[in-house]
């Protein structure tokens, strides 16, 4: 292979990573899918459209991450992790927390008024003439 080129996978290939992901997954310092990557040169690209074209790797790979957020919210229930780490990045590992988020940033949207009020009796002419 020319250096540089980027490495092609079989889909037996994305199908041993599949498992690869969740066997690491399951380690007891598994604390970040983030760390899984580094690891394994695995680039976010890479896993993005992995994820997007074989669904047994998509598959493997969101259960990594709810059994490293399950791990993640434990360790922060018990002391064991800083809790506000675990809690500013939830939704990575969450689906229903990224639902939550999502569904509050639409509700927020919604609700955003403007509301005008006008000043009792008018503006003086000083405030007129500005």
């Amino acid at each position: 292979m020319p250096a540089g080129a980027p490495r092609k996978y079989t889909d037996e290939d994305i199908s041993n990573w599949a498992k690869h992901v969740v066997e690491w997954a399951q380690r007891e310092d598994s604390l970040a899918i983030l760390g899984w990557r580094a690891e394994s040169g695995i680039n976010y690209e890479r896993v993005s459209k992995w994820r997007q074209t074989h669904p047994e790797f998509r598959e493997a790979y969101d259960r990594a991450k709810e059994i490293i957020g399950y791990r993640r919210e434990y360790g922060g229930l018990n002391g064991e992790l800083n809790p506000q780490m675990v809690e500013k990045r939830g939704w990575m590992y969450d689906q229903e927390v990224l639902a939550h988020k999502k569904e509050m940033a639409q509700l927020e949207k919604q609700d955003t008024k403007v509301e005008v009020v006008g000043l009792r009796g008018g503006m003086d002419k000083e405030d007129k003439a500005k």
